[in-house]
């Protein structure tokens, strides 16, 4: 059995996914953050094979960590609603969710994410990858840390209501080399 947690690209119905990934996200974000129908979320999020679903288990199959990126044309126009910068762009993936166990936020764990999202990226002919990301828990340092290209292109203060500002990040789907 290895001892570092294993990501994973998932896809299709599997209800003992959706109700891992509805109490991944209880634990993982504050109530402010939480899905008002985090079934059918979830839900659609696997059944839809443009996306790109990652998860990360523990060497004990845990699920500690979840990914979804979604074709960036599909979500702009909603997003713009939060961000009016927001663009189109027919090459890029946005991601919508990364969430991650509070007792499992170990770099591996993450970079598990990472990895599998710009390698599915890149296979799907994805030259870009966008993404919102909270400040508050320094989750936008990371991602300018292990994407060598990231660009931080804005901060919005309440992104989503949440109460918490975010910022919007642009990378390339390459991970700075570690180790």
């Amino acid at each position: 059995m290895s001892s570092v947690p294993t990501a994973h690209i998932v896809t299709g119905h599997d209800p003992q996914l959706v109700a891992e990934l509805v109490s991944l996200q209880q634990t993982a974000f504050p109530p402010q953050m939480q899905f008002k129908e985090p079934e059918r979320y979830y839900e659609e999020a696997l059944h839809d094979r443009r996306n790109i679903n990652v998860i990360v288990r523990s060497p004990q199959e845990k699920l500690i960590a979840y990914l979804l990126a979604l074709p960036q044309t599909e979500v702009c126009e909603e997003l713009r609603r939060w961000d009016p910068l927001m663009r189109e762009d027919p090459s890029g993936v946005y991601i919508d969710i990364i969430q991650t166990h509070p007792e499992s936020r170990q770099f591996s764990g993450f970079m598990g994410l990472s990895n599998g999202v710009c390698q599915e990226a890149r296979r799907r002919g994805h030259q870009r990858l966008g993404m919102h990301v909270r400040i508050s828990n320094g989750l936008h340092r990371v991602i300018r840390k292990i994407l060598p290209d990231s660009r931080s292109l804005r901060r919005i203060e309440d992104w989503y209501a949440s109460g918490e500002p975010f910022e919007y990040i642009e990378a390339s789907p390459i991970l700075r080399r570690t180790g």
